[in-house]
């Protein structure tokens, strides 16, 4: 962790699944933007089959996508951001919804496919997702708030692709 924010600091050193592995553009905030738009489109698509059978493998992939962009948040930009803005409450309420996804993404992980409430918590997901991506894209966000400062934001994103990197070569040894 100490590396990437001196890296950073310092100035050291409908989307596709490929567009989700390697981000939209060379854009600093690419990868997290194409995230967003996978995750929404996983969300369209899940919203689509109203009263159809829902796809267990749909729902298992809009949890796994979501856990790991709040890992690379948390572990990157989040920890950025604090250290640039000094704005530790706007960092807890961050961490705070960060906290209420991976709560409600456990609760719909184990509960039985046939459970009425399912439905109610994926839409509950879906709603809070998207709250917290308007809020974190939004004029006074992070992203925003990341842009106005003096960071390399090239290398922010370069962290950013190496930490996905590493995440998706972890899950790919481990399944």
């Amino acid at each position: 962790m100490r590396d990437i924010l001196r890296s950073v600091l310092i100035g050291e050193g409908a989307v596709s699944d490929q567009h989700f592995l390697r981000g939209l553009s060379d854009e600093p905030f690419g990868i997290l933007r194409a995230d967003h738009l996978y995750i929404e489109s996983c969300f369209e698509q899940y919203e689509s089959d109203i009263g159809e059978v829902k796809l267990p493998n749909l729902t298992g992939k809009i949890l796994q996508i979501i856990s790991m962009h709040v890992d690379l948040e948390e572990d990157v930009l989040y920890p950025v951001y604090l250290r640039i803005q000094m704005d530790a409450a706007h960092y807890r309420l961050c961490m705070a919804e960060h906290s209420a996804e991976r709560r409600l993404a456990e609760n719909i992980a184990f509960a039985d496919p046939g459970d009425d409430g399912l439905e109610l918590m994926m839409n509950a997901l879906a709603r809070r997702t998207r709250a917290h991506i308007r809020k974190e894209e939004g004029p006074d966000g992070v992203w925003a708030l990341l842009r106005q400062s003096r960071i390399d934001l090239h290398r922010l994103g370069r962290c950013l692709q190496h930490h996905r990197d590493n995440h998706l070569a972890r899950h790919y040894l481990h399944s």
